[in-house]
C-alpha cells in the first residue's frame, strides 16, 4: 500500500474539518479544499500566543436613550446633525411649555423624546442632558421624564437630572419613588430642594419632629422662604384650606393632606399630571392635554366615558378601535320613543358648561338610537369647540361616528355638512369627506384641495373682483399661499393674485426674515431637531392659524424639504382650518 499517499489524504481530510467546515456553517458556497504541500511544515499555535482582551463597556450617551411609548413621530437619529451644542441648549431652553400650534407640540416632544446621536460635541454632556430632561418636564411629558431618567446614566445620581425625575414622581402622585430617589442621592443633598423633599418624606411617615427640623435647615438656607414652613404645617395637621400650587412638592403636599386644589395657576406640566385624576380636574386635564396635540383619542374617549351624569340607561359601549362602535339597544317603546331619547340625551349635555358638557356630547352621541340623534349630537360636540387645537382633538374623537352618519344619507344642514367635511380631514379621512358635501362653496372648495394626493388648482378662481369682502380675500390669500407651499403650481393669475393681495396681519408679522431663513436652511441641511424646534419657537404664540400666511408657508415648505410630506399637509390643514373656525365662533358662516 502506497503509505505516503494515504497520509496525505488523511491530512486533507483533517484540515478540511478543521478549517473549512466552520466556513461552511455560514454559508451554503461550495469551499474548496486547500492545497497542501508535502514539504510545508503545519502551522501550529500555543496557548501562550494566544491573546485576549477586554475592555469595559462606556457608559450609554443620554441622548440615545429614548422614552419606552407615546413618541408622535419617530424621529431620525441624526435628528441633530450640524446642530453645536450651545446653540442646541439655548433652543431647549428657550422652548416654551407649551405652544399654539398642536402639530409643534407633538414634533416638539418627538425630538426630544426620541433616541439620537447627541448634538455635535455634545457627547457625555450631562448639563445638556439636562436641559433636555427639563424640557420634556415642561411639555407635560411626566412618564417619559421618568423613563428617561431611569435608563440614562446619571439620571436618578446626578443631582439636576434626579431632580427633575423627582419632581414627575411628585407631580404624578408616586411619592415612594419620590422619596427613594432623595435617600439614595449621595452629591448635592445640601441643595435646598433636596432638604424640602426630604422635609416632606419624613412628615408624610408620620416623622414630624424631624420634618420640622429638616424645614429649619431650609430656613437657614433661604430665611425668607417662610412659605414651605407654613405648607409643611398645613401638611402636617391636614389643613383643608384650597391650595393652589406651583410645583410638584406643593401638589403633593397637597394631595397628602387631601384638601382641595385649585390648578389656575399650574404650570402646564402640573396639569398635565392631573390626566387621570377623579373628578373634573381631570377631564380638564384630559380636554387640556388633548387640545395642545399630546393626548391621543383613544385615552380622551375613555375619559369621556367615565365621566357620569347622563341618566341611567344601557351601558356606554367601549370603543372597539377607531372604525368599530358598537351602538347599545334603543330604549323600550313603552317609554320613549327613540327620537325622544335622544333629545333628552342631547339635552342633558347640552345643559353643562366646559369639559363636562364636552364629555356627555360624545356618550349622548355614542348612545343614540337614530342617525339623526346621533348626527346632532356630534355636531354639537364639534361646534362647541371654537379653537383649533379642541377641535383638532374633537374631530379625531368624532371620526369613527362620522363614518357611521356618512352611510345613511342624511339630510344635512349647509353649516352640519361643512363642520362634518372640516372634522373628517382634520382625523386624515379624505374620502369621508367627500361624502357630506352637496354645493360646495368655493372656500370650501379650496379646502377640499387637501384632500388630493397631488395637490393641483384647477377650477379655483382668484381673481380680486370675486372677492368683494376684505374677510373672503383674505381666506383666499392664506389658501392660495398655504397650497403654494404643498407644491402646488401657480399660473400668471395665481401670481396676480399673490402679488397684488396683502392682508393684516402680515404687517405684525412673528416671523422675522432672518428667523425664516434659518428654518429654510436648516431644513436644507437636514439639521431637522434644531429646525423643528426653531419653527415651534416662531409659531409659540400664534400657531400656523393666527400668523402671517408666508410664516407658516415657510414652515411648510420646510417640512416638505426635509421629506416630511404628511407633517407639510397637517400644517397645512392648521393653516387654514384655523381661519375657517374663527368664522364659525363669529357666526360669519
Amino acid at each position: 500500500m502506497d503509505y505516503s499517499s494515504r497520509f496525505v489524504a488523511t491530512l486533507i481530510a483533517a484540515l478540511y474539518y478543521l478549517g473549512a467546515a466552520p466556513a461552511m456553517a455560514q454559508t451554503t458556497e461550495p469551499v474548496a479544499l486547500p492545497t497542501i504541500e508535502k514539504t510545508a511544515p503545519l502551522p501550529t499555535t500555543s496557548a501562550a500566543q494566544v491573546q485576549v482582551q477586554v475592555q469595559s463597556l462606556g457608559q450609554v450617551e443620554p441622548f440615545r436613550v429614548g422614552a419606552l411609548s407615546g413618541i408622535p413621530f419617530k424621529m431620525p437619529m441624526q435628528q441633530w446633525q450640524g446642530t453645536r451644542t450651545g446653540i442646541a441648549a439655548q433652543l431647549m431652553s428657550d422652548l416654551p411649555e407649551i405652544g399654539a400650534s398642536p402639530l409643534l407640540n407633538r414634533l416638539s416632544a418627538s425630538v426630544l423624546i426620541s433616541p439620537s446621536n447627541p448634538p455635535t460635541d455634545g457627547e457625555g454632556d450631562m448639563a445638556l442632558a439636562s436641559l433636555r430632561l427639563a424640557s420634556v418636564y415642561r411639555l407635560g411629558q411626566l412618564q417619559a421624564v421618568i423613563n428617561l431618567a431611569e435608563r440614562s446614566p446619571g439620571g436618578l445620581s446626578d443631582p439636576e437630572n434626579a431632580a427633575i425625575a423627582t419632581r414627575a414622581f411628585l407631580a404624578l402622585g408616586q411619592e415612594s419613588n419620590a422619596c427613594e430617589t432623595a435617600i439614595r442621592l449621595q452629591n448635592g443633598r445640601g441643595a435646598i430642594f433636596w432638604l424640602k423633599v426630604r422635609a416632606f418624606c419624613l412628615a408624610r411617615e408620620g416623622r414630624t419632629a424631624a420634618a420640622e427640623l429638616t424645614a429649619d435647615l431650609v430656613l437657614e438656607t433661604d430665611p425668607e422662604d417662610v412659605d414651605f414652613l407654613l405648607a409643611l404645617n398645613r401638611m402636617v395637621h391636614k389643613d383643608k384650606t384650597v391650595i393652589k400650587p406651583v410645583n410638584a412638592l406643593e401638589l403633593a403636599m397637597a394631595r397628602f393632606s387631601k384638601a382641595p386644589i385649585d390648578l389656575s395657576e399650574a404650570p402646564f406640566s402640573l396639569k398635565s399630571a392631573m390626566v387621570e385624576a377623579e373628578g373634573e380636574v381631570g377631564l380638564d386635564a384630559a380636554r387640556m392635554m388633548a387640545a395642545a396635540g399630546l393626548l391621543n383619542a383613544d385615552t380622551l374617549a375613555q375619559i369621556y366615558l367615565g365621566w357620569p351624569g347622563l341618566p341611567a340607561s344601557e351601558p356606554v359601549p367601549a370603543v372597539q378601535d377607531e372604525t368599530q362602535i358598537t351602538q347599545p339597544a334603543p330604549a323600550p317603546e313603552d317609554t320613549q320613543s327613540p327620537e325622544e331619547s335622544d333629545a333628552a340625551l342631547l339635552a342633558v349635555a347640552l345643559a353643562q358648561t366646559g369639559a363636562p358638557r364636552a364629555a356627555l356630547l360624545y356618550q349622548s352621541a355614542l348612545r343614540a338610537s337614530t342617525p339623526a340623534g346621533l348626527a346632532k349630537a356630534a355636531y354639537g360636540g364639534l361646534k362647541q369647540e371654537k379653537e383649533l387645537g379642541a377641535f383638532l382633538a374633537a374631530a379625531r374623537l368624532y371620526a369613527p361616528l362620522l363614518q357611521d352618519i356618512s352611510t345613511q344619507n342624511l339630510p344635512l344642514g349647509q353649516a352640519m355638512g361643512r363642520l362634518f367635511v372640516y372634522a373628517a380631514l382634520a382625523a386624515e379621512r379624505p374620502e369621508l369627506a367627500t361624502t357630506f358635501i352637496n354645493a360646495a362653496p368655493a372656500r370650501l372648495q379650496r379646502f377640499m384641495t387637501l384632500s388630493q394626493k397631488s395637490i393641483t388648482l384647477t377650477g379655483l378662481n382668484f381673481h380680486t373682483e370675486n372677492l368683494p369682502q376684505v374677510k373672503d380675500a383674505n381666506l383666499a390669500y392664506t389658501d392660495l399661499l398655504t397650497l403654494w407651499a404643498l407644491g402646488a403650481p401657480l399660473n400668471d393669475q395665481h401670481r396676480r393674485f399673490l402679488f397684488n393681495q396683502t392682508i393684516d396681519n402680515e404687517e405684525f408679522s412673528h416671523c422675522r426674515a432672518g428667523a425664516m431663513a434659518a428654518i429654510t436652511d436648516g431644513a436644507r441641511h437636514k439639521a431637522r431637531a434644531a429646525s423643528f424646534l426653531r419653527a415651534a419657537l416662531m409659531l409659540a404664540d400664534t400657531g400656523f392659524d393666527r400668523v402671517a400666511p408666508q410664516c407658516g408657508a415657510n414652515v411648510i415648505q420646510a417640512l416638505k424639504t426635509m421629506g416630511y410630506e404628511g407633517l407639510a399637509r397637517q400644517a397645512a390643514l392648521e393653516m387654514m382650518l384655523g381661519p375657517r373656525l374663527q368664522r364659525v365662533a363669529n357666526l360669519h358662516e
